[in-house]
């Protein structure tokens, strides 16, 4: 009901917090909120198809969005569609990559996965590195 909206309400202002207060790249909140736009897509069309006896979307390929980012709109297209609510071994899986998420989230808001983050190449590196790799070839 509300509440998976206020946890995900909750999430989504932890997150934009944690990009304020312990420099965790804001582009985290960004891929949160387009894989979370992507896996309620899903769900969506996981439902119609469920209804109108069509292909279905892999059960592994919703669990698989959720654990890349996505369960917070899994959370929200469950509640919208009534969609996989009620198959079990489904929601076991499903809460198990909530968990794994946020734990990978929460290591990534430490010290060590900051001085990970940090480590990475940025965008305008990256666009260096590919232009450079053309240029030679």
């Amino acid at each position: 009901m509300k509440l998976r909206l206020w946890l995900v309400a909750i999430f989504f202002s932890g997150l934009l917090l944690a990009t304020g207060v312990l420099t965790l790249p804001i582009w985290f909140t960004a891929v949160y909120g387009l894989m979370s736009v992507l896996t309620f897509a899903l769900y969506g069309k996981d439902k119609l198809a469920a209804r109108k006896k069509r292909w279905r979307v892999k059960e592994r390929t919703l669990h698989l969005f959720a654990l890349f980012g996505g369960w917070p709109g899994a959370m929200l297209a469950q509640q919208k569609f009534r969609h996989k609510t009620q198959k079990q071994p489904f929601r076991v899986i499903y809460w198990l990559t909530i968990v794994a998420n946020c734990a990978v989230l929460a290591w990534l808001c430490s010290t060590d996965g900051r001085s990970f983050l940090h480590a990475l190449p940025t965008v305008s590196e990256l666009k260096l590195g590919y232009s450079s790799w053309v240029n030679y070839h």
